[in-house]
Protein backbone atom coordinates (compact mmCIF):
# COMPACT_ATOMS: atom_id res chain seq x y z
CA UNK A 1 0.00 0.00 0.00
CA UNK A 2 1.52 3.72 -0.85
CA UNK A 3 2.10 6.22 1.57
CA UNK A 4 -0.24 9.14 1.56
CA UNK A 5 1.43 12.45 1.54
CA UNK A 6 -0.12 13.33 4.96
CA UNK A 7 1.25 10.34 6.81
CA UNK A 8 4.12 11.04 5.32
CA UNK A 9 4.41 14.84 6.45
CA UNK A 10 3.49 13.38 10.22
CA UNK A 11 6.01 10.35 10.43
CA UNK A 12 8.64 13.07 8.65
CA UNK A 13 7.58 15.82 11.34
CA UNK A 14 8.19 13.18 14.28
CA UNK A 15 11.35 11.76 12.95
CA UNK A 16 12.89 15.03 12.84
CA UNK A 17 11.35 17.30 15.50
CA UNK A 18 13.47 18.71 18.17
CA UNK A 19 10.60 17.16 20.65
CA UNK A 20 12.72 14.75 22.06
CA UNK A 21 10.20 12.30 23.48
CA UNK A 22 8.04 12.54 20.33
CA UNK A 23 10.79 11.88 17.83
CA UNK A 24 11.13 8.24 18.84
CA UNK A 25 7.76 7.65 17.71
CA UNK A 26 8.81 7.41 14.16
CA UNK A 27 12.10 5.23 15.26
CA UNK A 28 13.38 1.73 13.86
CA UNK A 29 12.10 0.15 17.31
CA UNK A 30 8.81 1.69 16.56
CA UNK A 31 7.56 0.20 13.28
CA UNK A 32 8.77 -3.36 15.04
CA UNK A 33 5.89 -5.09 15.45
CA UNK A 34 7.30 -7.58 17.73
CA UNK A 35 5.09 -8.05 20.78
CA UNK A 36 7.50 -6.78 23.39
CA UNK A 37 8.50 -3.66 20.89
CA UNK A 38 4.09 -2.81 20.72
CA UNK A 39 4.24 -2.95 24.49
CA UNK A 40 7.11 -0.34 24.66
CA UNK A 41 6.04 1.60 21.76
CA UNK A 42 2.31 1.78 23.91
CA UNK A 43 4.21 2.61 27.38
CA UNK A 44 5.95 5.30 25.59
CA UNK A 45 3.14 6.90 24.27
CA UNK A 46 1.59 7.01 26.94
CA UNK A 47 4.37 8.93 29.23
CA UNK A 48 4.40 11.32 26.04
CA UNK A 49 1.17 12.16 26.53
CA UNK A 50 1.05 12.43 30.58
CA UNK A 51 4.01 14.76 30.00
CA UNK A 52 2.11 16.24 27.63
CA UNK A 53 -0.87 16.59 30.15
CA UNK A 54 1.54 17.81 32.68
CA UNK A 55 2.46 20.65 30.78
CA UNK A 56 -0.32 21.75 29.64
CA UNK A 57 -2.23 21.91 33.27
CA UNK A 58 0.90 23.84 34.65
CA UNK A 59 0.47 26.56 31.69
CA UNK A 60 -2.86 26.94 33.00
CA UNK A 61 -1.97 27.63 36.29
CA UNK A 62 0.49 29.84 35.34
CA UNK A 63 -1.70 31.91 33.09
CA UNK A 64 -4.65 32.13 35.62
CA UNK A 65 -2.12 33.40 38.14
CA UNK A 66 -0.64 35.89 35.93
CA UNK A 67 -4.35 37.36 35.14
CA UNK A 68 -5.35 37.71 39.00
CA UNK A 69 -1.86 40.22 38.81
CA UNK A 70 -0.54 38.80 42.27
CA UNK A 71 1.40 41.90 44.15
CA UNK A 72 3.74 41.93 47.14
CA UNK A 73 2.88 45.15 49.55
CA UNK A 74 6.28 46.49 50.78
CA UNK A 75 7.04 48.69 53.18
CA UNK A 76 9.43 51.57 52.74
CA UNK A 77 11.57 54.43 53.48
CA UNK A 78 10.10 57.69 52.33
CA UNK A 79 12.31 60.59 52.17
CA UNK A 80 11.10 63.78 54.01
CA UNK A 81 13.43 65.82 51.07
CA UNK A 82 11.66 64.25 48.34
CA UNK A 83 8.55 65.27 50.04
CA UNK A 84 9.66 68.86 50.54
CA UNK A 85 8.78 69.98 47.11
CA UNK A 86 6.67 66.79 45.51
CA UNK A 87 3.07 67.50 45.37
CA UNK A 88 2.85 65.84 49.23
CA UNK A 89 4.82 68.86 50.44
CA UNK A 90 1.93 71.29 51.47
CA UNK A 91 -1.21 69.68 52.39
CA UNK A 92 -4.93 70.80 50.80
CA UNK A 93 -6.09 74.23 52.74
CA UNK A 94 -9.82 74.45 52.80
CA UNK A 95 -11.34 78.01 54.46
CA UNK A 96 -14.61 77.39 55.07
CA UNK A 97 -17.26 79.52 56.32
CA UNK A 98 -20.29 77.63 58.41
CA UNK A 99 -22.75 76.65 56.31
CA UNK A 100 -25.48 78.44 58.69
CA UNK A 101 -24.01 81.86 57.56
CA UNK A 102 -24.30 81.05 53.71
CA UNK A 103 -27.81 80.20 54.18
CA UNK A 104 -28.66 83.48 55.87
CA UNK A 105 -27.28 85.19 52.65
CA UNK A 106 -29.74 83.55 50.04
CA UNK A 107 -32.64 82.17 52.63
CA UNK A 108 -34.16 85.99 52.15
CA UNK A 109 -34.55 85.40 48.59
CA UNK A 110 -36.15 81.77 48.88
CA UNK A 111 -38.57 83.67 51.17
CA UNK A 112 -39.65 87.09 52.40
CA UNK A 113 -40.92 85.15 55.57
CA UNK A 114 -37.94 85.24 58.38
CA UNK A 115 -40.14 84.00 61.17
CA UNK A 116 -40.82 80.91 58.77
CA UNK A 117 -36.82 80.02 57.74
CA UNK A 118 -35.47 80.88 61.00
CA UNK A 119 -34.24 77.82 62.22
CA UNK A 120 -33.64 76.33 58.61
CA UNK A 121 -30.02 77.79 59.08
CA UNK A 122 -29.13 76.00 62.28
CA UNK A 123 -30.74 72.63 61.07
CA UNK A 124 -28.38 72.98 57.81
CA UNK A 125 -25.22 73.31 59.71
CA UNK A 126 -26.11 70.00 61.97
CA UNK A 127 -27.47 68.06 59.21
CA UNK A 128 -24.21 69.07 57.43
CA UNK A 129 -21.93 67.82 60.46
CA UNK A 130 -23.54 64.53 61.00
CA UNK A 131 -25.63 65.53 64.05
CA UNK A 132 -29.65 64.86 64.63
CA UNK A 133 -31.60 67.18 63.45
CA UNK A 134 -35.48 67.62 63.23
CA UNK A 135 -36.76 66.99 59.76
CA UNK A 136 -39.56 69.72 59.66
CA UNK A 137 -37.22 72.46 58.84
CA UNK A 138 -35.57 70.70 56.76
CA UNK A 139 -38.59 69.36 54.37
CA UNK A 140 -39.67 73.28 54.39
CA UNK A 141 -36.04 73.90 52.78
CA UNK A 142 -36.31 71.19 50.09
CA UNK A 143 -40.15 72.61 49.59
CA UNK A 144 -38.88 76.30 49.29
CA UNK A 145 -35.74 75.24 46.87
CA UNK A 146 -37.92 73.59 44.87
CA UNK A 147 -40.55 76.21 44.64
CA UNK A 148 -38.48 78.36 43.44
CA UNK A 149 -36.66 75.59 40.93
CA UNK A 150 -33.28 75.77 42.36
CA UNK A 151 -30.82 73.53 44.02
CA UNK A 152 -28.73 73.22 47.66
CA UNK A 153 -25.41 73.66 45.56
CA UNK A 154 -26.42 76.12 43.13
CA UNK A 155 -27.73 78.67 46.22
CA UNK A 156 -24.64 77.67 48.42
CA UNK A 157 -22.01 78.51 45.22
CA UNK A 158 -23.90 81.89 44.02
CA UNK A 159 -24.16 83.30 47.01
CA UNK A 160 -20.93 82.36 49.10
CA UNK A 161 -18.12 85.42 49.30
CA UNK A 162 -15.24 84.80 46.52
CA UNK A 163 -12.22 84.00 47.52
CA UNK A 164 -10.59 87.38 47.66
CA UNK A 165 -10.49 90.07 49.80
CA UNK A 166 -14.21 89.23 51.03
CA UNK A 167 -12.90 85.87 52.69
CA UNK A 168 -8.39 85.67 52.62
CA UNK A 169 -7.17 89.00 52.40
CA UNK A 170 -3.41 88.49 52.90
CA UNK A 171 -1.17 84.78 52.32
CA UNK A 172 2.16 84.26 52.94
CA UNK A 173 4.52 81.01 51.78
CA UNK A 174 7.78 80.67 53.15
CA UNK A 175 8.40 84.25 54.03
CA UNK A 176 7.04 85.35 50.94
CA UNK A 177 3.23 87.06 50.19
CA UNK A 178 1.29 85.28 47.61
CA UNK A 179 -1.55 86.60 45.81
CA UNK A 180 -4.75 84.82 47.53
CA UNK A 181 -6.76 84.75 44.24
CA UNK A 182 -4.07 82.59 42.61
CA UNK A 183 -4.27 79.67 45.17
CA UNK A 184 -7.51 79.42 46.05
CA UNK A 185 -10.87 78.77 44.25
CA UNK A 186 -14.36 78.39 45.49
CA UNK A 187 -15.62 74.77 45.68
CA UNK A 188 -18.60 72.63 46.98
CA UNK A 189 -17.05 70.30 49.58
CA UNK A 190 -17.87 68.28 52.50
CA UNK A 191 -18.61 71.18 54.60
CA UNK A 192 -19.81 73.24 52.16
CA UNK A 193 -18.47 76.14 50.01
CA UNK A 194 -15.08 76.63 50.46
CA UNK A 195 -11.91 78.73 49.43
CA UNK A 196 -9.40 75.91 48.49
CA UNK A 197 -6.21 75.82 48.00
CA UNK A 198 -4.41 73.39 46.11
CA UNK A 199 -0.89 72.45 46.44
CA UNK A 200 -0.01 71.80 42.89
CA UNK A 201 -0.46 75.35 41.97
CA UNK A 202 1.49 76.70 44.84
CA UNK A 203 4.86 74.53 44.44
CA UNK A 204 6.18 74.86 40.82
CA UNK A 205 6.22 78.11 41.17
CA UNK A 206 7.47 78.78 44.84
CA UNK A 207 9.44 75.96 45.50
CA UNK A 208 12.42 75.83 42.67
CA UNK A 209 16.40 75.68 43.13
CA UNK A 210 18.15 73.50 45.51
CA UNK A 211 17.79 75.83 48.82
CA UNK A 212 14.20 75.46 48.98
CA UNK A 213 14.37 71.81 48.35
CA UNK A 214 15.89 71.84 51.26
CA UNK A 215 13.50 72.70 53.51
CA UNK A 216 12.29 70.15 55.65
CA UNK A 217 9.35 72.87 57.41
CA UNK A 218 6.38 73.99 54.85
CA UNK A 219 5.09 77.41 56.62
CA UNK A 220 1.52 78.78 54.81
CA UNK A 221 0.39 81.84 56.99
CA UNK A 222 -3.49 83.29 56.18
CA UNK A 223 -5.08 86.58 57.31
CA UNK A 224 -9.05 85.37 57.23
CA UNK A 225 -11.92 87.98 57.29
CA UNK A 226 -13.80 86.67 60.32
CA UNK A 227 -14.82 72.46 61.67
CA UNK A 228 -13.13 69.66 61.74
CA UNK A 229 -14.18 66.87 61.30
CA UNK A 230 -14.14 63.68 59.62
CA UNK A 231 -13.77 63.36 55.69
CA UNK A 232 -15.29 59.68 54.54
CA UNK A 233 -13.38 57.96 51.69
CA UNK A 234 -15.24 58.02 48.35
CA UNK A 235 -15.72 54.08 49.34
CA UNK A 236 -17.65 55.02 52.87
CA UNK A 237 -19.27 57.86 50.62
CA UNK A 238 -20.71 55.58 48.01
CA UNK A 239 -21.72 53.14 50.21
CA UNK A 240 -23.69 55.80 52.49
CA UNK A 241 -24.85 56.50 49.30
CA UNK A 242 -26.28 53.16 48.03
CA UNK A 243 -27.51 52.65 51.35
CA UNK A 244 -29.23 55.82 50.94
CA UNK A 245 -30.83 55.34 48.04
CA UNK A 246 -29.51 58.81 47.19
CA UNK A 247 -25.96 60.78 46.17
CA UNK A 248 -24.83 64.01 47.61
CA UNK A 249 -26.08 67.15 46.27
CA UNK A 250 -22.38 68.78 47.80
CA UNK A 251 -20.40 66.01 45.41
CA UNK A 252 -19.60 66.48 41.68
CA UNK A 253 -20.16 62.73 40.58
CA UNK A 254 -19.26 61.28 37.06
CA UNK A 255 -21.77 59.48 34.57
CA UNK A 256 -21.40 55.88 36.17
CA UNK A 257 -23.44 57.91 39.98
CA UNK A 258 -26.10 59.54 37.88
CA UNK A 259 -28.80 56.50 38.66
CA UNK A 260 -28.73 57.66 41.66
CA UNK A 261 -31.17 60.69 42.45
CA UNK A 262 -29.81 63.83 44.54
CA UNK A 263 -30.85 63.27 48.11
CA UNK A 264 -32.94 66.26 49.80
CA UNK A 265 -31.61 68.01 52.93
CA UNK A 266 -34.19 66.12 54.49
CA UNK A 267 -31.95 62.89 53.38
CA UNK A 268 -28.93 64.44 53.97
CA UNK A 269 -29.68 63.06 57.76
CA UNK A 270 -28.68 59.64 56.28
CA UNK A 271 -25.78 60.53 54.33
CA UNK A 272 -23.87 62.45 56.76
CA UNK A 273 -25.07 60.31 59.89
CA UNK A 274 -21.67 58.87 61.41
CA UNK A 275 -23.58 56.21 62.85
CA UNK A 276 -22.26 53.04 60.71
CA UNK A 277 -25.30 50.52 62.05
CA UNK A 278 -27.22 52.51 60.23
CA UNK A 279 -25.67 50.96 56.77
CA UNK A 280 -24.81 47.31 58.03
CA UNK A 281 -27.35 46.03 55.72
CA UNK A 282 -25.07 47.20 52.82
CA UNK A 283 -21.44 45.56 52.61
CA UNK A 284 -18.71 48.37 51.85
CA UNK A 285 -15.42 46.26 52.31
CA UNK A 286 -13.87 49.65 52.23
CA UNK A 287 -9.95 49.06 52.85
CA UNK A 288 -7.81 51.67 54.09
CA UNK A 289 -5.51 53.61 52.17
CA UNK A 290 -1.89 52.61 51.55
CA UNK A 291 -0.50 56.10 52.50
CA UNK A 292 -1.03 56.70 56.05
CA UNK A 293 -0.56 60.28 57.01
CA UNK A 294 0.24 61.45 60.55
CA UNK A 295 -0.41 64.73 61.81
CA UNK A 296 -0.54 66.52 64.97
CA UNK A 297 -1.93 69.44 65.88
CA UNK A 298 -1.06 72.19 67.92
CA UNK A 299 -3.41 75.21 69.01
CA UNK A 300 -1.88 78.76 70.05
CA UNK A 301 -4.26 81.90 70.68
CA UNK A 302 -1.96 85.17 70.78
CA UNK A 303 -4.16 88.47 70.87
CA UNK A 304 -2.77 90.83 68.37
CA UNK A 305 -1.78 93.92 70.66
CA UNK A 306 -0.36 97.22 68.50
CA UNK A 307 0.03 95.98 65.61
CA UNK A 308 0.23 99.36 64.04
CA UNK A 309 3.91 100.05 63.64
CA UNK A 310 4.74 96.57 62.98
CA UNK A 311 7.41 96.03 59.90
CA UNK A 312 5.61 92.87 59.03
CA UNK A 313 3.76 92.90 55.73
CA UNK A 314 1.12 90.96 56.77
CA UNK A 315 0.21 92.47 59.47
CA UNK A 316 0.00 95.99 58.38
CA UNK A 317 -3.10 97.40 57.87
CA UNK A 318 -5.35 94.92 59.22
CA UNK A 319 -8.44 95.05 61.37
CA UNK A 320 -7.66 93.52 64.70
CA UNK A 321 -11.34 93.44 65.57
CA UNK A 322 -12.60 91.60 62.04
CA UNK A 323 -9.39 89.55 61.39
CA UNK A 324 -7.60 86.56 62.43
CA UNK A 325 -4.06 85.33 61.28
CA UNK A 326 -3.30 81.55 60.88
CA UNK A 327 0.16 80.23 60.79
CA UNK A 328 -0.03 76.58 59.31
CA UNK A 329 3.08 74.73 59.52
CA UNK A 330 3.72 71.59 57.97
CA UNK A 331 6.80 69.69 59.55
CA UNK A 332 8.51 66.74 56.84
CA UNK A 333 9.88 63.71 58.44
CA UNK A 334 11.12 60.62 57.24
CA UNK A 335 8.18 58.24 56.91
CA UNK A 336 7.77 54.73 55.27
CA UNK A 337 4.83 54.12 53.18
CA UNK A 338 3.38 51.01 51.63
CA UNK A 339 4.08 50.20 47.70
CA UNK A 340 2.56 47.86 45.28
CA UNK A 341 5.32 45.26 43.14
CA UNK A 342 3.68 43.25 41.10
CA UNK A 343 5.29 39.77 40.99
CA UNK A 344 3.91 38.62 37.78
CA UNK A 345 4.64 40.21 34.63
CA UNK A 346 5.21 38.89 30.96
CA UNK A 347 8.75 38.53 31.55
CA UNK A 348 8.20 35.81 34.29
CA UNK A 349 5.32 34.36 32.39
CA UNK A 350 7.91 33.53 29.70
CA UNK A 351 10.14 32.53 31.57
CA UNK A 352 8.10 30.22 34.08
CA UNK A 353 6.44 28.63 30.95
CA UNK A 354 10.04 28.17 29.10
CA UNK A 355 10.80 26.13 32.67
CA UNK A 356 7.39 24.15 32.40
CA UNK A 357 8.30 22.93 28.47
CA UNK A 358 11.73 22.17 29.23
CA UNK A 359 10.90 20.40 32.09
CA UNK A 360 8.23 18.31 30.56
CA UNK A 361 8.73 17.94 27.16
CA UNK A 362 12.64 18.95 26.67
CA UNK A 363 11.90 21.83 23.97
CA UNK A 364 12.20 25.36 23.94
CA UNK A 365 11.44 28.08 21.22
CA UNK A 366 12.64 26.86 18.39
CA UNK A 367 10.45 23.75 18.81
CA UNK A 368 7.69 25.85 19.58
CA UNK A 369 8.42 27.98 15.80
CA UNK A 370 8.96 24.22 13.94
CA UNK A 371 5.72 23.16 15.52
CA UNK A 372 4.35 26.69 14.41
CA UNK A 373 5.92 26.05 10.54
CA UNK A 374 4.57 22.22 10.62
CA UNK A 375 0.46 23.30 11.26
CA UNK A 376 0.61 26.01 9.08
CA UNK A 377 2.68 25.31 5.76
CA UNK A 378 4.25 21.59 5.35
CA UNK A 379 0.64 19.93 6.45
CA UNK A 380 -1.41 22.23 4.57
CA UNK A 381 1.03 21.74 1.49
CA UNK A 382 0.85 17.70 1.85
CA UNK A 383 -3.10 17.62 2.26
CA UNK A 384 -3.21 19.94 -0.73
CA UNK A 385 -1.04 17.44 -2.56
CA UNK A 386 -3.01 14.51 -1.65
CA UNK A 387 -5.94 15.83 -2.75
CA UNK A 388 -4.24 16.36 -6.09
CA UNK A 389 -3.16 12.97 -6.43
CA UNK A 390 -6.68 11.21 -5.46
CA UNK A 391 -8.01 13.81 -8.06
CA UNK A 392 -5.96 12.20 -10.56
CA UNK A 393 -6.28 8.84 -9.97
CA UNK A 394 -10.20 9.45 -10.60
CA UNK A 395 -10.40 10.97 -13.68
CA UNK A 396 -7.15 8.46 -14.85
CA UNK A 397 -8.29 5.76 -17.82
CA UNK A 398 -6.61 2.36 -16.44
CA UNK A 399 -4.62 0.44 -19.37
CA UNK A 400 -4.55 -2.96 -19.10
CA UNK A 401 -1.33 -4.82 -20.77
CA UNK A 402 -1.62 -8.43 -21.82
Amino acid sequence: MKQSKVSKAIQQYFKNTTLHGFKYLSSVHYVDRSLTSVYGSVVWVVWCCASAWCAGSLCVVLWRRYLQVPALLVLCDDDARTLSYSRYGVPTVAACLPPDVVADMFLHRLSSNSTLTEQIPSSLARVLAGKPTLTDQLELFDDLLASNNTTLAHMMMNHAPNCDEEAIIKCRYQKRMVPCQQLFEKTLTYWGVCCVMRPEKLLPKFNTGLVSRSHTMQSLELVLQCKRGPFPSVCQRKCAEKSCGCRDPLFKHVKSDSELPVCSTARLICLRSHDLKQHENISCSCLPPCRKITTTMVLESNPMNQINNTIDNLFSGIDVARSVVMNLRVNLHHSQVFLLNPTETWVTLLSSLGGVFNMFLGVGLFSALELIYFLMIKLPVAIRKSSEVDHTNKYTTPVTLR
